[in-house]
């Protein structure tokens, strides 16, 4: 059986191709992974901040103190709890999410990698194959050479 090695390095070169287009596509996945998660840390931290500003607007010096504006600040400060909680779950989501993202990145990786160690094996081998048939026309060659040089002594012998 006969190896077409043109035609198996062209297909191992679309599959490096096909390769390479699948870690961009996971790599712009990624940034946009990242870019989610960027916001979600900025909702989060604004949800503290905003928190952390309502009590110290709360405590500022020749502000008077009542029971009503404490009941107010801390009515205020238990919804912002349930958005902190909701934004700190958005977070969590997006981090989970940018890391599945990154795994998938890294599989892409790999199997580019394994498309171009495919592609420079085939390259190997059909350089191999060209170097043994080249061999083997020499051996040829050689042999037909000797056979000729044998015939001609045969003769001028008789």
């Amino acid at each position: 059986m006969s190896i077409d090695w043109t035609r198996l390095i062209r297909l191992r070169e679309r599959h490096k191709v096909a390769a390479l287009e699948a870690v961009a596509h996971e790599r712009r996945a990624v940034q946009q992974q990242e870019a989610g998660l960027a916001q979600a840390r900025a909702a989060l931290a604004q949800q503290i901040d905003a928190q952390a500003t309502l009590w110290r607007d709360t405590a500022l010096p020749g502000r008077t103190f009542s029971v009503e504006a404490l009941r107010c600040t801390s009515g205020w400060s238990h919804a912002l709890d349930g958005h902190i909680a909701q934004a700190a779950r958005h977070e969590a989501e997006a981090l989970a999410s940018a890391a599945a993202q990154q795994q998938r990145l890294d599989d892409s990786r790999r199997r580019l990698r394994a498309a171009l160690g495919d592609l420079q094996k085939a390259e190997r081998m059909h350089e191999r194959a060209g170097a043994e048939r080249a061999r083997q026309q020499d051996v040829r060659a050689d042999e037909a050479a000797e056979e000729a040089a044998s015939q001609a002594w045969a003769r001028r012998a008789r």
